[in-house]
């Protein structure tokens, strides 16, 4: 009686059900066109003009969220620095970046963003991300990675940046519909070069659609039905 009982739950169910339950996938990576930065040092973003090479950034504020989403695209690096990994092995799409194409022109903690755009709510969400930075993701008194400003737990990186790749994972929760931004806190600990080399996904789990409830309980229905006429 439980395989029928299972075979008609089986047949039972619309193809809605699998509907519900898949995924949503948005890939990022470090290129120019898909990441912003801001960054400190003499010509950067004003309120950290004053601070000096290998300082960290201050404690960051909703202002400097919304600045860095508007702020100019980030540059592709045109060299990597000694000891740094050429690229990523998961992603060879992904890029060195920083707030200018010179990573030791750049020197000075600097300050990513990325932004997407999600078509419908969803239940649940994951960020997954694979990289290597120098100095380090996140300081003293910053996480490493921020959503919509705020900081994600636990993001702060591992590593520095002598030829090391660490992967991370991270539960967002529900999201909302429409924009989203993920910051990335790069702290440059020296007066050397400095950048990000990232790449990952945020994967959600859309909000059931009320057509498809209710073709899943129709399903249910019907298979409450040939139980009964089975008896």
């Amino acid at each position: 009686m439980k395989l029928f009982c299972l075979r008609n739950l089986i047949v039972g169910l619309p193809l809605a059900a699998t509907a519900m339950a898949s995924a949503d996938l948005h890939l990022l990576k470090t290129t120019s066109s898909q990441f912003t930065a801001l960054t400190a040092g003499p010509s950067g973003y004003a309120p950290w003009t004053g601070l000096s090479s290998g300082s960290e950034l201050p404690v960051l504020q909703s202002a400097d969220f919304v600045a860095v989403a508007t702020a100019p695209n980030a540059a592709e690096l045109t060299g990597t620095a000694g000891g740094w990994i050429s690229g990523l092995p998961s992603d060879p799409g992904a890029k060195w970046i920083g707030a200018t194409a010179n990573a030791y022109q750049n020197g000075y903690s600097t300050l990513f963003n990325h932004s997407f755009n999600l078509a419908t709510s969803s239940t649940s969400s994951v960020l997954n991300v694979t990289f290597s930075v120098d100095d380090k993701l996140g300081d003293s008194h910053n996480e490493g990675i921020f959503l919509d400003g705020v900081a994600i737990t636990g993001s702060t990186s591992n590593i520095d940046w002598n030829n090391l790749i660490e992967t991370k994972s991270f539960n967002l929760g529900a999201l909302s519909a429409g924009n989203h931004n993920l910051s990335f806190d790069v702290y440059n600990s020296g007066s050397g070069p400095t950048g990000l080399i990232l790449s990952g996904s945020v994967q959600t789990q859309p909000v059931p659609e009320p057509a498809s409830i209710l073709a899943v309980g129709a399903g249910l229905v019907g298979v409450i039905r040939r139980r009964r006429n089975t008896k």
